[in-house]
C-alpha cells in the first residue's frame, strides 16, 4: 500500500487562496507541481480538481476529483464537488451517486444537500428536489442557491404560496440569485414594480444574462410596458437564439393584439422545443384567435398528447369545437376540468358516482352550478331541462341564488353549498351527481337544441310590483332604462367594462329614467355622470339576488356589460342590449362569436367591439337599437 505523504501546506493553501481570488492560472501551475510531488494526496487532487473545473477544464477537474475521492473515501466535500462536475458533464446517474454519498457522510453538510436537490432537479423529481432544499436551509437559513433554486421550483408548480423562506436573511441581500428570487416571488404577488426593481438590482450585482432579462421583461409586460418588455426580449433572443422560452414569451404578449406577428415566435419555439406543450398551446390559441379553428383544434390535441394534464389546452380546445359548432368535441374537452370521475371541486363529495361521462343519467342526479355567479345563472337554464324530464333530485348552488332557483323548481330540493359541504352527502339520495354544466352535452348537442323560450327564472311578482311602481313615480312614467357597465373580474374585468360618461355620451338624448343595475359601490362613477341616474339603496345584489331580480324584472329595458347582470336579465327573460368584448381577454365561450344574438338567452341582443379597448362603434349600434325600442 502506497504511503500518503502529507502535502506542502504552504503551497497548497497558495493554490487554494489563488483559487479564491480568481486568479485561476496561478492556481493551476502550483496545483500541477503539487501533483508531481505529491501524486497520492487527496487535498492537493480536490484543489487541482476544482482549479480545472474552474477553467472550464471539465474532463481534468472529473478525472482529479475522482482521484480525490479515491484517496479519501468518505469525504462530503470532495464527493460533493466531484457531484456537481457529474452533472456539468451530463451524468446524472453518477452525480446522484456521488452527493448521496455526501449527505450519508455528512448531514449536516447543507452544500451537499443543494447539491443534491439540483441533481433530483435534472431528473425531474421535484419533490425530491424541493425536499433537499429544504434540509438545506434548515441547516443554514443562507445557503443561497438552495433558496434560489427551492423558489424556481416551486414557481414551476404554481406553488409559491408555500414558500415559508425568509428571503430577508442578512446572508442573502447580496445574491444575485437570490435577490432574482425576490423578483420571481414579488411577480407571483402582483407588485410588479418592485419585482423589475429586483432583477435589476440582480443584473448589478452579477451581469445581464438571458435569464435575467427574460425575467425583467415579463416584469414590465405585467406593468403594462409591452414596447419595454418586447425589446428586452428581443434581446434574449439575439443573446440566446436556441432558447425557446424567449420566444414564447414574445409570441405570448402580441397573442391578443396581433396574433399574425406573434405566429412566426410560437412556430420557431415548437421547432426548437418539440415537446413543449406551452409552445404548442400557444401554437394553437394563435391559430383560435385569428378564426382558423381547425388548425387550432390540432395543436390543443397534440398539446394533450405531450401533456394529457394540461388542462389549459383542453379549455382552449373546448373554445375552439365551441365556435366550430363541434359541440360533442367541444363538450367532451371542457368537462375535463371535472376529473376523471366528473365529480372534482363537487360540494357532494365523492359519495356519489360522475354521471358526466356516460351517456346521460339513468336515474336521478344531483346536480350542482359552479364557476362565478353568472356562469351559475346560465347553467340553472340546464337544470331547467333535467327538472323537466323528472331526474332532478336535488340542487346544490351559490346561497343568493337558492330563492329564485327554489321558485323556478318549486319540487326540486334546493341547496346552498355550504349547506351541501355540512351534510358531507348524507341525506343526499340520488343514483349520480353531475355539476350543472356538464348537462350540457346531453341538452346541448347543437345549435337546434337551444330553446327558444324566453326565460327560465321567475322574479317575486308582488317585490316586482312594488318596485315598478316607485321607479315610475319617481320618474314620472318615463320608460325604465337599467345601466350596468363594468365587470369585478380579477383577471379580465377591465377589459369588459366601460367608463360611465364614456357610456352615458351615446345616450343622453333619451327620455327615460335611468336605474343603477351597477353591482358595488359606484358613486364615484354616478357622480361623474351629469345625469338623474337613480340608485335603488335598498336594493344590493351582492348580498340579495331575488331583490335583484325583482329590480331587473321591474325595469323596460336592460343596457349593460356581459357581467352578472346580463345573465339575470337573460334568465328572467328581460330584452337587454349586451356589450361584449372582442375575442380575447375578457371574452368568454358562451357568448360565441360573430353572431348578435344569445342562444342561451333569446331576449339578449349582442353588440360586439370590433377591435380591442374601442366601445364606440358598439356603442353607437346599442344606441341607436335603444332609439327603435322606445320609438
Amino acid at each position: 500500500m502506497t504511503k500518503r505523504v502529507p502535502p506542502d501546506v504552504e503551497r497548497l493553501s497558495a493554490a487554494a487562496q489563488a483559487l479564491q481570488t480568481g486568479d485561476v492560472r496561478k492556481s493551476l501551475q502550483l496545483c500541477e507541481q503539487l501533483a508531481k510531488d505529491f501524486p497520492d494526496n487527496a487535498d492537493v487532487a480536490h484543489v487541482f480538481g476544482l482549479a480545472a473545473r474552474s477553467a472550464g477544464q471539465t474532463t481534468a477537474a472529473l478525472s482529479h476529483l475522482k482521484k480525490a475521492a479515491a484517496l479519501a473515501p468518505g469525504h462530503a466535500v470532495i464527493l460533493s464537488n466531484l457531484g456537481l462536475v457529474f452533472l456539468e458533464t451530463g451524468d446524472t446517474e453518477n452525480a446522484l451517486r456521488a452527493l448521496t454519498q455526501a449527505v450519508t457522510a455528512k448531514p449536516d453538510f447543507p452544500a451537499a444537500h443543494a447539491n443534491l436537490g439540483h441533481a433530483r432537479l435534472r431528473t425531474g423529481d421535484l419533490s425530491g428536489a424541493e425536499s433537499c432544499y429544504r434540509s438545506a436551509l434548515q441547516l443554514n437559513p443562507g445557503q443561497a442557491d438552495a433558496i434560489s433554486n427551492l423558489v424556481q421550483t416551486l414557481a414551476g408548480q404554481s406553488r409559491l404560496d408555500e414558500l415559508g423562506v425568509d428571503l430577508n436573511h442578512a446572508a442573502l441581500q447580496n445574491s444575485p440569485d437570490v435577490v432574482t428570487a425576490r423578483g420571481i416571488v414579488a411577480m407571483h404577488d402582483g407588485r410588479f414594480g418592485e419585482a423589475v426593481s429586483f432583477f435589476e438590482d440582480a443584473i448589478s450585482l452579477s451581469r445581464e444574462t438571458p435569464a435575467l432579462l427574460n425575467h425583467l421583461a415579463l416584469a414590465h409586460a405585467k406593468l403594462g410596458d409591452t414596447d419595454k418588455a418586447l425589446q428586452l426580449l428581443h434581446r434574449v433572443v439575439e443573446a440566446a437564439p436556441n432558447n425557446a422560452e424567449p420566444l414564447i414569451n414574445i409570441a405570448d404578449i402580441l397573442k391578443y393584439s396581433a396574433p399574425d406577428n406573434a405566429l412566426p415566435f410560437a412556430e420557431k419555439a415548437l421547432a426548437l422545443d418539440p415537446a413543449n406543450a406551452n409552445a404548442c398551446d400557444l401554437l394553437g390559441f394563435l391559430h383560435f384567435m385569428r378564426g382558423h379553428h381547425r388548425e387550432a383544434i390540432e395543436c390543443f390535441d397534440k398539446t394533450l398528447q405531450i401533456d394529457p394534464t394540461f388542462m389549459r389546452a383542453s379549455y382552449h380546445k373546448a373554445g375552439a369545437a365551441f365556435l366550430e359548432g363541434d359541440f360533442g368535441t367541444a363538450w367532451s374537452a371542457y368537462l375535463k376540468r371535472y376529473g376523471p370521475s366528473g365529480t372534482d371541486d363537487s360540494p357532494f363529495g365523492d359519495t356519489l358516482p360522475g354521471s358526466i361521462n356516460g351517456s346521460g343519467p339513468s336515474g336521478s342526479v344531483a346536480v350542482w352550478t359552479d364557476q362565478g355567479l353568472g356562469d351559475e345563472i346560465l347553467q340553472l337554464g340546464l337544470v331547467r331541462d333535467l327538472y323537466a324530464e323528472g331526474k332532478a333530485s336535488v340542487l346544490s348552488t351559490s346561497p343568493r341564488l337558492v330563492p329564485l332557483a327554489q321558485r323556478a323548481f318549486p319540487d326540486l330540493r334546493v341547496l346552498s353549498h355550504d349547506q351541501t359541504r355540512t351534510m358531507k352527502g348524507g341525506n343526499i339520495y340520488a343514483d349520480s351527481q353531475s355539476p350543472a354544466i356538464g348537462l350540457g352535452r346531453i341538452y346541448r348537442r347543437s345549435w337546434d337544441a337551444f330553446p327558444s323560450t324566453p326565460s327560465y327564472l321567475q322574479a317575486d311578482p308582488k317585490m316586482t310590483n312594488a318596485v315598478r311602481d316607485r321607479y315610475l313615480s319617481h320618474g314620472a312614467g318615463k320608460p325604465l332604462i337599467g345601466v350596468s357597465w363594468k365587470s369585478t373580474n380579477a383577471t379580465f374585468g377591465s377589459e369588459k367594462s366601460l367608463d360611465l360618461p364614456y357610456l352615458f355620451s351615446f345616450f343622453r338624448e333619451l327620455e327615460c329614467t335611468w336605474v343603477n343595475l351597477q353591482y358595488g359601490d359606484v358613486s364615484e362613477d354616478i357622480a361623474a355622470v351629469k345625469a338623474d341616474i337613480l340608485v335603488d339603496s335598498d336594493i344590493d345584489p351582492l348580498r340579495d339576488m331575488d331583490a335583484f331580480a325583482a329590480q331587473v324584472e321591474a325595469i323596460d329595458l336592460v343596457i349593460t356589460t356581459s357581467n352578472t347582470t346580463a345573465h339575470m336579465a337573460g334568465a328572467l327573460g328581460k330584452r337587454a342590449l349586451v356589450l361584449v368584448p372582442r375575442r380575447g381577454p375578457g371574452w368568454l365561450w358562451y357568448w360565441f362569436d360573430g353572431r348578435p344574438d344569445s342562444p342561451w338567452y333569446p331576449s339578449l341582443t349582442l353588440f360586439r367591439q370590433d377591435h380591442a379597448g374601442d366601445w364606440g362603434p358598439a356603442l353607437a349600434a346599442a344606441a341607436q337599437a335603444c332609439r327603435e325600442i322606445l320609438v
